[in-house]
């Protein structure tokens, strides 16, 4: 009885024992810094999350940023911020937790599914391949971009929510009582909701269910009225509410892509070259599952892609034959079967047919997608131990010892890929010195870097680079007409701005760019028109703000200039240039004491700002030199 209990104590704490060894082997990524892929423009530089306070809340809930709609994740952003401020470290932490969080989680899914499957009676051994499925999943090298990439939170997040889901639904699925049932089922809903909204991946949930109702459950498919008969309707019925859901994700989806500009129209990227894409796709995470010696952060779509190279014929093919012995087999391994549905289920949206970016593949889209094979693996532990490794000696610790080696192995692959994230030039090295195909995205950012240390002529080298890879990039081109214009080379700046609007109209970050470099120029009106058009693009766009108020404000029209400077402070009320360029215009309007206040509150903000000091200065004296003259 004693050996019984302290037995089932043991089992008990194999969740505790994931998410621990999950936390600690992806702790180090709380030293890594932001990096200029994304997180520079969602977190660093970005002040619309910063805070829970109604306006923060509006945006969080209204804005397509970036070309994702994820009002979750910016809500749990906006946490850090406050616990945070703009350190790292909390942000990356968050991330950690999130992801040990779902390894716990993703070991009860695999704990049910495998007892419902029948593998095995012993709960000793289910739990053990339950923790190693877990640990498969959590500590796998592919896992890295999704938890230590800051603005990846998405996935972690929707992630948690996801399994949620899927627990509710099995245990709704296996209640005898109505009452039950519908609880769960209710509960199930609720999570899929969440993870919806935190990120649109879980789109396929209502495919995964019917995977699930197939095998384990085998709710359709296994009698003798097939999947349409009258035993089955319930199971379909009970799918519309999950099917809404994800109806309305997938569009929402969809709305955000288009409107940023990222998704890929049929005629740039056509269904041949998507069905290539996404056959490449899948035999590419597969492959890295089982053999992740490096994997590649940033691996671009080629700029000419041939659908007819044999690399991509080779995997349609491979992918169809997979599809067909599995679909044949189905009644004597229905676990492959459904494993193999279920990955090209969630491999499917991110792989090419809906594509967006320029990405053939992407580590963090394995982070879902990969579960089945995991699952597998738990299951390959426990088939392999009750087979050949039972018998008493060495023999029957081989098998948990070779779990464990594997499982060590990932652990140190793993902790290697985080410091690939640990800060932009790293990052940047990497993927330049390993990714099978050249990055522009990579000579891009690397080029910006550059740039950033003064290093125009490198720089550019590195902006040009990136354009022979893609002539189309605009933003490699608005760059280079930064550069350029630091080299004092404005007509040749002022064409690669132009030619950058051309190919994307709506890009804030180059009308913005075309403006300052305008502005230098004493090319007022267009700088104007320019601001103008970055903030119907983003009207909470807090330079944008500032700056046309100084534009207008050298035209003296000073009424306007206000206007912009007082929204600035709405967006961000401690931004002390804005509070500082307000206070020169109120004085020029006769508003001395008003102009006053908000120089104070710039030096409040700002202590040692010179332009606040001396503009608060001058405003005293005058308001001095005037009580003094009202005196006499």
């Amino acid at each position: 009885m004693g050996n019984d209990g302290n037995g089932k104590a043991l089992r008990d704490l194999l969740p505790v024992f994931v998410l621990l060894t999950t936390g600690i082997v992806f702790l180090p990524a709380i030293h890594n810094d932001f990096v200029t892929w994304d997180d520079n423009a969602a977190l660093a530089g970005n002040l619309n999350y910063r805070g829970l306070g109604m306006t923060e809340l509006r945006w969080m809930f209204t804005t397509f940023f970036m070309g994702h709609y994820q009002p979750l994740a910016w809500l749990t952003f906006g946490g850090d911020y406050i616990l945070w401020g703009l350190n790292p470290l909390g942000y990356h932490l968050t991330n950690v937790v999130l992801h040990a969080a779902n390894a716990a989680l993703f070991y009860f899914v695999a704990l049910r599914l495998l007892a419902l499957s029948k593998i095995d009676e012993n709960r000793w051994r289910l739990r053990s391949g339950a923790c190693v499925a877990a640990l498969f999943f959590a500590l796998h090298p592919l896992r890295v971009e999704s938890v230590a990439w800051a603005t990846e939170r998405r996935d972690v997040l929707s992630g948690l929510f996801f399994l949620a889901a899927i627990i509710a639904y099995l245990k709704a699925a296996t209640s005898e009582a109505e009452a039950a049932y519908s609880k769960w089922i209710a509960v199930a809903l609720v999570a899929y909701l969440l993870s919806l909204l935190s990120k649109a991946t879980g789109m396929t949930l209502p495919v995964v269910l019917v995977i699930l109702d197939f095998f384990p459950l085998k709710r359709v498919g296994w009698s003798a009225d097939g999947w349409f008969g009258k035993a089955a309707r319930k199971v379909w019925i009970e799918k519309l509410p999950f099917a809404v859901l994800a109806g309305a994700a997938a569009v929402t989806a969809v709305m955000a892509q288009y409107l940023s500009g990222a998704m890929k129209t049929v005629a740039g990227h056509g269904p041949l070259q998507r069905v290539a894409q996404a056959s490449f796709g899948l035999l590419y995470y597969l492959g890295k599952t089982f053999f992740p010696a490096r994997v590649y952060p940033m691996y671009d779509l080629p700029r000419d892609f041939s659908p007819w190279e044999p690399v991509y014929v080779g995997s349609f093919l491979v992918v169809v034959a997979i599809t067909a012995v599995l679909f044949v087999a189905r009644r004597r391994r229905p676990a492959l079967f459904a494993a193999w549905i279920y990955y090209t289920a969630l491999i499917a949206p991110v792989a090419g047919i809906a594509q967006s970016g320029s990405q053939i593949v992407a580590d963090r889209y394995s982070y879902l997608s990969c579960l089945s094979w995991s699952l597998l693996v738990g299951a390959g532990a426990i088939y392999a131990w009750r087979r050949y490794f039972r018998q008493n000696g060495f023999a029957r610790w081989a098998a948990p010892l070779a779990a464990g080696v594997v499982l060590v192995m990932l652990g140190l692959l793993t902790q290697r890929q985080i410091a690939v994230w640990r800060d932009s030039e790293t990052l940047y090295r990497y993927v330049l010195a390993y990714t099978p195909r050249p990055s522009k995205t990579a000579f891009n950012n690397f080029a910006g870097l550059l740039a950033e240390d003064g290093r125009f002529d490198e720089a550019i080298a590195y902006y040009q680079r990136a354009l022979e890879i893609d002539p189309r990039f605009d933003d490699a081109r608005s760059n280079l007409g930064n550069a350029l214009a630091a080299q004092g080379k404005t007509e040749e700046a002022f064409a690669q701005y132009r030619e950058a609007l051309r190919l994307n109209p709506n890009s804030l970050i180059t009308h913005h760019n075309f403006a300052l470099t305008l502005a230098r120029h004493g090319r007022i009106d267009e700088a104007i028109e320019h601001y103008r058009k970055a903030l119907e693009i983003e009207p909470r766009f807090l330079e944008g703000h500032n700056n046309l108020g100084l534009l207008l404000a050298a035209k003296g029209r000073y009424g306007e200039a206000i206007d912009h400077y007082r929204k600035a402070l709405e967006i961000d009320p401690t931004f002390p240039l804005a509070h500082v360029n307000l206070g020169d215009v109120l004085i020029a309007e006769g508003h001395r004491q008003e102009a006053i206040e908000h120089f104070q509150k710039a030096l409040e903000f700002e202590p040692d700002l010179a332009s606040a000091r001396s503009s608060l200065a001058k405003a005293l004296a005058a308001e001095e030199r005037s009580g003094a003259a009202a005196g006499r």
